[in-house]
């Protein structure tokens, strides 16, 4: 893909705006479907949403990405953390790694090394394994919201996971079952 930037000034386009012309909120957000997806520029549409939208604080170091706290493999007693930070206890979210929200990536990206020994063991090769013995499970990302508070998304059995050597890519999968808003 090519992206291509140009500075154009508003007179060359014969735009005239109103003396009260304010613009428009540097927010937008994306969904999609199988076969559609929609962008909406200047905020979202609180029809388009059940419940509470969870803030989440975007990186400073990565465009477009957010920390995940945690990825496990199932929920409840048999759930197996995929993202354990080395000298982390179990259920604590110290730490966190930058997964980057990207609607042209179809699958999600998980790393499928240690991230030069950052963490216990390899999460794709650890849901390779799991998937293997035949353990059929959802994917739970957790974020921390802008109160501190543990924010969980569910990413069902289905959708494909594909390795990476250390990024961490939140694809379609997300932009399909929730309304990403980037403000």
């Amino acid at each position: 893909r090519v992206t291509g930037v140009q500075t154009v000034s508003s007179d060359l386009w014969g735009i005239k705006q109103p003396f009260e012309f304010r613009p428009m909120p540097r927010i937008f957000s994306l969904t999609a479907s199988d076969n559609e997806a929609e962008l909406q520029l200047g905020g979202y549409d609180p029809e388009s949403i059940d419940g509470e939208v969870a803030w989440v604080p975007m990186s400073k170091h990565q465009d477009y990405g957010a920390s995940v706290a945690s990825i496990t493999y199932g929920d409840g007693d048999d759930a197996v953390e995929l993202l354990q930070f080395k000298g982390q206890e179990p259920g604590h979210y110290k730490m966190g790694y930058i997964g980057k929200f990207d609607s042209g990536t179809t699958c999600i990206l998980m790393p499928n090394t240690t991230i030069n020994g950052q963490l216990e063991q390899s999460p794709f090769e650890k849901l390779l394994q799991l998937q293997l013995e035949g353990k059929k499970r959802s994917l739970y990302y957790t974020f921390i919201d802008e109160q501190h508070r543990p924010v969980r998304l569910e990413i069902e059995y289905e959708h494909c996971v594909e390795p990476t050597a250390y990024r961490m890519i939140l694809g379609d999968p997300f932009f399909k079952k929730y309304v990403v808003i980037h403000d």
